[in-house]
């Protein structure tokens, strides 16, 4: 450099860092991109034939669904008997009647179809577009209208009876009957008030207040008889419920006045909203009040929880009861005419007794045309089949062995064979696997019909008119099987195997294959596929299952942060096991130059009662936290590229909780976390977690099993985030760790965003603030300047 000035010296440095920090953009923004393709929004469009949403045609073996590649799509017809995939229709001529009818272009690989609805015996079905549903006719130039658009669920204001005559609807809190040919309206119940009223969702739902701002009023809950002509119903007594309260900063209809929502919500310890069960007769009017105990309907009422339904005469009702936390679960017969009620089954548990393996399920319970009934148990340590019969009185054991049944999906009662879903059985590298499986009503002869070492879902039944948010009662038959019960539909993956779609007939034998799932063409490197691993729990004798992502540049040479993204249950598990189905972000982390670890420690479902109930009393363990720190440190000692002096950890909802807990806890392990909409403190939360999954309130032991119990501890970095509409965790849960940290003069990030709910994993704004956060505090980068989630790199450069 001899003879350079420093002024030429400096002006040579700036002249290489400008387009070295060009350059660091570029990349930066590259990665962001790639990222983007693996938010779960983006998923289909990313992988073709990842998740087929099949249905039979009536009274038939033969389904269509639509099939993608990357030209587009077309709707077929399977056929399983004779072995033929056949196109729905012609579809350039669709696109014509199609485009002729809506006055826009149209193109055969890309029908505005939503859904298509086959009538029995037409071989051409109707179509949902536009708004409408048309019926299409190769011999008109344009569709004619059928009908309007069937409104999402929750949108109807009433529920047609079955017979389509009269729609129930709700007014002044009664329920009442319109003649659908003459207007005459009838009032059905007379006695429902502000306090009690008839048919409503019980706003702890936990979306009261986004139906609120969202102008859906939901139509009466309740279930028609099978010949229709009774509906049951309830009228929910929630007087002594408490309000909770939400503050709109910012109104949608750019008032200027903050507004205020309010909501029946119930904490711990708090009265609950109750559902006293009533028949009404349809013909004459009469009502008939259920002789049975009020049942506690604080998430979800007994309708929509399925935990009532008819026999298949209708001459009885059955339900379902949980009482006591959760602890004591009841099944009683109701004698249609009378509403008189008799116990049949009632079990007894120390921990949480519940009729299903997560949430989310149907009560695992069935009710034969014999009258007998199948129950499910986790009496063995393990969930089981048990066969009763119609006056519960215990036959014998359907299955058994330390392996849990997971779902029941079709019961053969002329053969007398049960079909059902189960894991942990012996054959699959993974215990959470399902294999779908059938065994006499006796308890003999079990059988594996799905052999692939993968995970197998049969599809439920999607829900019938009569219902608004879940099927009509619990078991309904399996969307998988046809109605014939001759073939039924398996999806098999893992997160490092592509889908496979296939028809297998009743015997497990594979007679169709449906599709492959494949990656969609696109510029870049395609991704690395997650690895599988079991590591050793934190007491050295426990395996553990969880899953590697990697990014799509992935240098085994290279050092790399570690994220923990975390979810502690107890009613659901974090590790997803099928091919690009991750609600949580992780490949779409992993891209932007991180090793993403998830992980189920103990405390967890589906490994069987003692694996799971290490959290009950426990949950400010946060799903066994110390496993997880255990497995980051098991991993990483075999795997140089993974630094643990860099290790990060984010969650949502109870994730959300397990961060800030993690981060509080293990300050010398976990450096940099992102919590949003964290549920932290479990004495402000719904009665139904705490009071299940944590027992009978106690002020002390539900103070320890805060989020920031050990806030003294925390010296790493905390972006705390969460909506000011949040109707499932109230955002004051966040304000409590704000207060807790400032009482402790910690420093910390807070993001509080306007009219968003408990959804706001799913936000682009706040996927892009969790991106950054860790890019800039974990991985010591610069984000891309100005990057919009879901516009490309088009924002302003700062």
């Amino acid at each position: 450099m001899l003879g350079c000035s420093v002024v030429h010296v400096a002006a040579l440095a700036v002249a290489l860092t400008v387009p070295l920090a060009q350059a660091a953009a570029t990349d930066a923004a590259a990665a962001y991109a790639r990222a983007e393709r693996y938010l779960p929004a983006n998923i289909a469009a990313s992988v073709h034939n990842n998740d087929l949403q099949h249905q039979w045609l009536p009274n038939s073996d033969r389904l269509w669904y639509r099939r993608t590649d990357d030209s587009g799509s077309r709707f077929v017809i399977a056929d399983p008997a004779a072995g033929s995939i056949e196109p729905a229709f012609d579809h350039q001529w669709m696109a014509r009647v199609l485009a002729a009818t809506l006055e826009k272009t149209v193109s055969a690989d890309a029908l505005p179809l939503q859904t298509l609805v086959f009538r029995p015996g037409e071989a051409i079905p109707l179509v949902l577009a536009g708004g409408s549903l048309l019926d299409c006719d190769p011999a008109r130039p344009v569709c004619k209208t059928a009908g309007p658009a069937p409104p999402p669920p929750g949108e109807q204001t009433g529920l047609p009876t079955p017979d389509g005559l009269s729609l129930l609807f709700l007014r002044d809190f009664n329920l009442w009957q319109r003649d659908q040919v003459t207007g005459e309206e009838r009032a059905l119940t007379t006695d429902g008030n502000v306090d009690q009223p008839y048919g409503r969702y019980p706003e702890s739902s936990t979306f009261e207040v986004t139906l609120q701002r969202m102008g859906i009023s939901l139509p009466p809950l309740g279930l028609f008889s099978p010949d229709g002509n009774r509906f049951l119903t309830y009228r929910l007594n929630r007087a002594a419920v408490a309000p909770l309260h939400l503050l709109q900063s910012v109104p949608e209809d750019a008032s200027l006045r903050p507004r205020v929502y309010s909501y029946r919500y119930p904490f711990p310890g708090e009265p609950k909203p109750m559902a006293e069960l009533v028949i009404l007769d349809l013909a004459g009017g009469e009502a008939v009040e259920v002789a049975h105990a009020p049942v506690e309907s604080v998430h979800a009422d007994p309708i929509s929880a399925q935990s009532v339904f008819w026999a298949p005469g209708g001459e009885a009702l059955y339900v379902l009861d949980n009482r006591d936390y959760k602890r004591t679960l009841t099944l009683s017969v109701v004698a249609a005419d009378s509403g008189v009620s008799r116990l049949l089954i009632s079990e007894d548990s120390d921990v949480y007794n519940l009729p299903y393996a997560i949430v989310g399920q149907a009560p695992q319970v069935r009710v034969l045309a014999s009258g007998e009934l199948i129950w499910s148990s986790e009496r063995s340590g393990w969930r089981h089949l048990y066969r009763y019969d119609r006056n519960g009185n215990l036959h014998n054991a359907i299955t058994s062995g330390n392996w849990m049944v997971r779902d029941v999906l079709h019961v053969d009662e002329d053969a007398g064979l049960v079909y059902f879903t189960a894991s942990g059985q012996e054959g699959f590298s993974d215990p959470y696997y399902r294999g779908l499986y059938r065994v006499r009503l006796d308890g003999s002869g079990l059988e594996l019909l799905t052999p692939e070492d993968a995970d197998h879902q049969v599809r439920i039944a999607a829900a019938p008119a009569t219902r608004l948010l879940m099927p009509s009662a619990p078991g309904p038959e399996g969307a998988g099987f046809a109605s014939s019960g001759n073939f039924f539909v398996d999806s098999y993956a893992r997160p490092d195997l592509a889908t496979v779609t296939v028809v297998r007939d009743r015997a497990g034998q594979v007679v169709l294959e449906l599709e492959t799932a494949q990656l969609a063409a696109f510029d870049g490197p395609a991704p690395v596929l997650p690895e599988r691993f079991s590591a050793l729990a934190a007491d050295g004798e426990t395996p553990l299952y969880g899953t590697l992502f990697k990014p799509a540049d992935f240098d085994p040479l290279r050092s790399y942060p570690i994220i923990d993204s975390i979810y502690p249950g107890p009613q659901i598990n974090r590790v997803s096991k099928r091919f690009f189905d991750d609600p949580m972000q992780a490949q779409s982390l992993a891209e932007l130059g991180f090793i993403v670890v998830t992980v189920d420690g103990r405390g967890t479902p589906l490994r069987g009662r003692a694996f799971r109930d290490v959290s009950y009393g426990n949950l400010g363990s946060a799903g066994s936290l110390e496993d997880h720190v255990a497995v980051i440190r098991g991993l990483a000692a075999s795997r140089p590229y993974m630094d643990l002096e860099r290790v990060g950890v984010y969650g949502t909802s109870g994730g959300g909780f397990a961060t800030v807990r993690a981060l509080f806890d293990y300050p010398d392990f976990y450096r940099v976390g992102v919590a949003s909409a964290g549920n932290h403190d479990h004495r402000i939360y719904l009665s139904l977690w705490g009071e299940t999954y944590q027992g009978p309130f106690d002020a002390e032991t539900y103070a320890e099993a805060s989020s920031y119990h050990n806030v003294a501890d925390f010296r790493g970095k905390l972006l705390l985030a969460h909506g000011d509409m949040d109707d499932n965790v109230h955002p004051a849960h966040t304000m409590r760790v704000v207060d807790a940290l400032i009482q402790h003069n910690k420093d910390f990030d807070l993001l509080l965003m306007p009219n968003v709910n408990h959804g706001i994993m799913g936000n682009p704004y706040f996927t892009r603030r969790l991106w950054d956060y860790f890019v800039n505090h974990l991985l010591g980068g610069t984000p891309p300047p100005g990057y919009r989630v879901g516009a490309g790199n088009e924002g302003e450069e700062a």
